[in-house]
């Protein structure tokens, strides 16, 4: 399995259908960005080139330009449109006969078109078992504001990659400000009614006095109690800050879990746990499919050094997936293996996971779009023979993606009778 960049796969589908031709410029082009030298490119007659599409594939900035003209006794070609800056010698260049921005559309249907049979392999462990706290890594954002589920109060809450677990933690800035999780948002914490839990976080911070983690609980007559931690010692040193042995109510109306700071000084919050008893856990996001669940060592273990597989099911509910788990963990790592469909691309650069086979299964299905969207402009007097064309690819694109499946099946997965 390797790496395989938008604009390489740009270039095999232009190969493939082809449309596709490459070079290097050989001497500076105008100062002004008007021109583009390669006397390699003398081979073509006067304005030949014209009406296609160069796009320059090394240098600070990638361009795609429409080509205007072109001269075969200088190997100059102009762009309708100049570059944003003069093109010097050694950047290197391809021609398309059609738009290539044109190709991004179709590469990604062909990707994602071939989920799951061509998947994102995933390995998660950002959960922990029994812990009633949902996104307690602070991996997942949808808001920039906020982590998934979590609220802002007083403060300014962001993703940070300074983390303790994972890739990223909450910050809070803001003096006297919080991040917190509550039952109003995630009604799962009612369970923890009429229990006594624990509430542990790791935090780091620079200040004394200035870091803590809070419960807040309201009951229904409307009687609300804080009970708070010690604070962080500063040092800016990640500590285990603990809230132990703290007694829910029952009727409860609400129950916050709070990421408090005191000073304008940041604080950074990570894999937070509570010992509620949770017998389901929202998926998080980058796993859609789960195919093995593995109990690990401890939770406070950074690394994982012990596996044993757990039965396990996912059910769907208002758009959300939840895994139960048919033996209740422990407050051990959840390890995740599963897949997730891969990420579109869009700029140049960015790549996805393939090998060879999948490669070419890609380089198919975008061929089949592009044929079908654009073959007259390939063949304007042959649409029918485009449109064959593109058959002949679809039928390769089914054909092998249904040959190389990369699924999984599901490992010790049971139903539970819910």
């Amino acid at each position: 399995m390797g790496t395989i960049s938008l604009l390489s796969l740009k270039q095999k589908i232009a190969k493939e259908l082809g449309i596709y031709d490459n070079g290097t410029a050989t001497g500076n082009g105008e100062s002004d960005g008007s021109t583009l030298v390669c006397t390699d490119f003398a081979r073509y007659a006067d304005n030949s080139l014209k009406d296609k599409f160069l796009q320059t594939t090394s240098g600070a900035t990638l361009y795609n330009r429409k080509i205007e003209s072109n001269y075969a006794n200088e190997g100059i070609i102009h762009p309708y449109k100049v570059f944003g800056a003069q093109i010097v010698s050694a950047i290197t260049f391809d021609i398309y006969d059609l738009d290539p921005d044109l190709f991004t559309s179709h590469i990604n249907r062909a990707i994602t078109d071939a989920y799951p049979d061509f998947h994102k392999s995933v390995i998660n462990t950002e959960l922990i078992g029994n812990n009633s706290l949902v996104n307690n890594d602070f991996e997942d954002w949808t808001s920039s504001s906020y982590p998934d589920y979590w609220r802002a109060r007083v403060a300014t809450v962001a993703k940070s990659t300074t983390a303790f677990h994972g890739t990223y933690s909450c910050s809070v800035t803001t003096a006297a400000g919080s991040c917190y999780l509550s039952s109003n948002n995630y009604p799962a914490l009612l369970k923890l009614e009429d229990s006594t839990v624990n509430f542990y976080c790791w935090v780091k911070t620079a200040a004394a006095s200035n870091a803590r983690i809070q419960i807040v609980t309201t009951t229904q007559a409307g009687v609300s109690k804080t009970h708070s931690s010690s604070y962080h010692t500063g040092g800016d040193e990640w500590e285990l800050i603990e809230l132990e042995d703290v007694d829910i109510p029952d009727s409860l109306a609400e129950v916050m879990f709070v990421l408090a700071i005191a000073t304008t000084t940041t604080a950074y919050f990570d894999y937070a746990f509570c010992n509620g008893g949770c017998d389901e856990y929202p998926l998080p996001l980058g796993i859609s499919s789960v195919v093995r669940v593995n109990e690990c060592n401890d939770r406070d273990d950074y690394t994982i050094t012990e596996r044993s597989p757990l039965d396990f099911e996912i059910q769907e509910r208002n758009f959300v997936k939840y895994l139960i788990l048919g033996d209740e963990s422990s407050g051990k790592k959840l390890e995740l293996i599963g897949y997730e469909e891969q990420t579109e691309l869009a700029l140049a650069t960015e790549t996805i996971n393939a090998s060879d086979i999948w490669e070419k299964i890609i380089t198919y299905g975008a061929c089949a779009g592009i044929l079908r969207s654009y073959g007259t402009l390939l063949t304007p007097s042959d649409s029918a023979g485009a449109l064959a064309r593109a058959k002949e690819y679809e039928n390769r694109y089914e054909m092998l993606k249904s040959r190389y499946r990369m699924i999984a099946a599901p490992y010790r997965i049971k139903s539970f009778g819910r």
